[in-house]
């Protein structure tokens, strides 16, 4: 489970999910990482663990 190996319970991580897609202005998970790609935020080519690192500080400012 993706939620334990964050250290969060399952619905923790719903919540900031749902927080970081509100902030996004997305619909659904695909919107929410095609929106953050959009503005530079994640980045496909980057390897997975700078990803999640960039999408929680993406510039300068935390988004969950």
């Amino acid at each position: 489970m993706i939620a334990r190996r964050m250290g969060f319970s399952e619905r923790s991580l719903h919540r900031q999910l749902t927080k970081t897609y509100l902030k996004l202005g997305a619909r659904n998970r695909s919107e929410a990482i095609a929106e953050a790609v959009r503005r530079g935020i994640l980045d496909l080519d980057e390897p997975p663990a700078r990803m999640s690192e960039g999408l929680m500080h993406a510039e300068g400012r935390t988004l969950v």
